[in-house]
């Protein structure tokens, strides 16, 4: 009995040993893998991968200050941009977990004076992007002329509310940071707070986010990183942009730390409770019974068949991605202040450190693509006015280049309408010949979607 014992003690230890190796080599090779995507001497990035409640890396790269010389910390916070929707939109959640609003009700129940434009426009189209308002970032003179001038919260929002709907709440999933300035305000009005004070008292101080603030350029913060950009292939700061322009849609402060507290708070039921969670990270109908991948302040996707949370962000001199699996409780963190720093976008890069967590390959197999797609899916693209794609017949292979790119990638094998590209496990789909939102859909593994039409 007593040598049974000690080759169970053995055993034990040995299993440990290993397992102890096998966590130092992942360490490593996520060390690696971001120590050659960013630069010592340039602007870079602080990352943060997580599972099971431990931390695999934690690690800057980069220069918080060109000018100074002084290199990045894991305690600097950064603009993360859009990350800030999901601040929002859980804002309104607590309120309505509170009984204090219905996310089912119309916005004019508490924003009497907005025009809707004869539309019933609710609290739940604004979180969702599914209210067709148009989005203020982009209207003419807007860029490098009134995103530099302060603008009071009301201000801001007759900037566009007065323009017309481009389509009928609950029509179509469209991306607009309007949306969340609305939803700003109605948390102000509700809550008889101010934006900034609501998410400091409901959720920065009870999960010790003490990083995290309204990132007002005008005050004084230890830790700021400093934002670049490239002009004319020159390292430049970035463009001043005023902090109350982005407001509730993208105007918050934190460190990748903080994030992983937000995260985590979330999983373990510290912020919402579960039946709000499922409500937050679920898939929307639309009127014609098609599914949108956004949800309250997430993109609902999947990586490896496992349910992925996430969003981007993107502000002038930072550039931003956090990402988590809820089941398997694996989080990857980037907060970049230079968006030019890598070729390869955030997106592909998270994704590629979670399966590296989750020990399973980063790039799908190298199949040849289905026959039928040989045939129907070359052609030229158009995806609204942002880019364009071609994919090329080449034998019996299909491959697709973007303008930018100097030569074609090769495509490969997802099922028989869509294939895998960019060595990612992002795809191109072809759209059935009815379907009007286009011909082809562009998904990234964290589920936001692309739609383009033939040219």
């Amino acid at each position: 009995m007593r040598n049974l014992v000690q080759l169970l003690l053995l055993i034990s230890a040995l299993i440990f040993a290993q397992s102890g190796v096998a966590k130092e080599e992942l360490q490593q090779s996520l060390d690696d893998y971001f120590g050659t995507l960013y630069k010592a001497d340039m602007p870079g990035a602080v990352v943060l991968v997580a599972k099971e409640g431990e931390i695999l890396l934690h690690q800057a790269y980069g220069l918080a200050n060109v000018e100074h010389q002084i290199p990045l910390t894991t305690d600097m916070h950064f603009r993360i941009a859009s990350l800030t929707k999901q601040f929002t939109t859980t804002a309104a959640l607590k309120l309505h977990q509170n009984g204090e609003i219905d996310v089912n009700d119309p916005i004019t129940k508490y924003l009497p004076g907005y025009p809707t434009h004869g539309q019933n426009i609710t609290i739940e189209h604004l979180a969702t992007n599914r209210s067709g308002i148009p989005d203020y970032v982009f209207f003419e003179g807007f860029l490098g002329k009134d995103d530099i001038q302060p603008k009071t919260l009301d201000q801001l929002i007759a900037y566009f509310s007065s323009e017309p709907l481009e389509f009928e709440p609950n029509e179509k999933q469209q991306y607009s940071s309007s949306n969340f300035i609305v939803l700003g305000k109605l948390i102000e009005v509700v809550s008889a707070q101010s934006y900034e004070n609501y998410l400091k008292e409901t959720f920065f101080e009870p999960l010790g986010m003490n990083s995290t603030a309204y990132g007002r350029h005008e005050t004084i913060m230890p830790g700021r990183v400093n934002g670049y950009a490239l002009k004319d292939e020159e390292l430049i700061n970035a463009p001043y942009i005023s902090m109350t322009v982005p407001h509730a849609a993208g105007a918050l402060r934190s460190t990748t730390m903080d994030l992983y507290r937000w995260q985590r708070g979330l999983i373990d039921g510290a912020v919402l409770p579960e039946e709000l969670l499922e409500l937050a990270w679920s898939r929307k109908t639309m009127n014609d019974g098609y599914t949108s991948n956004y949800a309250y302040g997430w993109n609902v996707g999947e990586i490896g068949s496992l349910k992925s949370l996430s969003h981007s962000g993107g502000i002038p001199g930072f550039s931003t991605f956090a990402a988590f699996l809820p089941e398997q409780d694996v989080h990857v963190i980037i907060l970049s202040n230079f968006p030019e720093a890598v070729d390869d976008s955030l997106i592909n890069i998270a994704g590629k450190a979670i399966l590296m967590a989750l020990d399973k390959p980063t790039s799908p197999a190298k199949q040849a693509v289905h026959k039928g797609l040989l045939t129907t899916l070359p052609g030229e693209y158009q995806f609204g006015e942002s880019f364009s794609a071609t994919i090329i017949k080449s034998g019996d292979t299909l491959q697709m280049k973007f303008p930018w790119e100097e030569k074609a990638s090769p495509l490969y094998f997802a099922d028989k309408n869509s294939v895998y590209f960019d060595d990612s496990w992002s795809t191109f789909r072809l759209l059935p010949q009815d379907n009007p939102r286009g011909d082809i859909v562009l998904q990234y593994w964290n589920g936001a979607r692309i739609y383009g039409h033939r040219l």
